[in-house]
């Protein structure tokens, strides 16, 4: 490749980003979900469990907003939510939950679903997170959602 080109390129991308600037939170987080059975039955609690790892090569601080990862439904008719977390908001930017992560770490959460009997059947089973850095909140895209990639689930009665 011509070294000229490679150079214009290699500015271009510092020039994108400014020292010290961070990747958004939602392409800098990933939440991975591991499922113990893709057949659930309706009724009985299993459990989910979440990583929301840092996908970047540098250090990451953030916080929650939730209190832990809420997971739903989906069907073709809508979502139900099964399992729902608070949000812990301050305007003034303080951090409820602070949390630090280095490259390639994650934090495990651990969620306990019980999905009632009405809701069997198929379903995509996913789960999400609301995280935001330190900081003023200005508006509600300063509280990014992380969701996790849907899992294909069957629910029995």
């Amino acid at each position: 490749m011509n070294p000229a080109l490679l150079a214009a390129l290699a500015l271009a991308a510092c020039a994108h980003q400014t020292p010290g600037s961070h990747p958004p939170l939602e392409r800098a987080l990933r939440l991975e979900m591991r499922l113990p059975d893709v057949t659930q039955r309706a009724e009985i609690p299993f459990e989910v469990i979440f990583a929301l790892r840092n996908a970047t090569k540098a250090p990451l601080a953030f916080c929650q907003a939730d209190s832990g990862v809420s997971v739903a439904l989906a069907r073709g008719y809508g979502t139900d939510h099964v399992v729902l977390h608070g949000l812990a908001l301050n305007p003034a930017g303080r951090c409820h939950q602070p949390t630090e992560l280095a490259p390639g770490a994650a934090k495990e959460f651990r969620e306990w679903v019980r999905v009632r009997a009405e809701l069997a059947g198929p379903a995509l089973l996913f789960g999400y997170i609301r995280v935001h850095r330190r900081g003023p909140l200005r508006n509600e895209a300063d509280v990014p959602t992380i969701r996790s990639r849907n899992a294909m689930i069957r629910i029995e009665r």
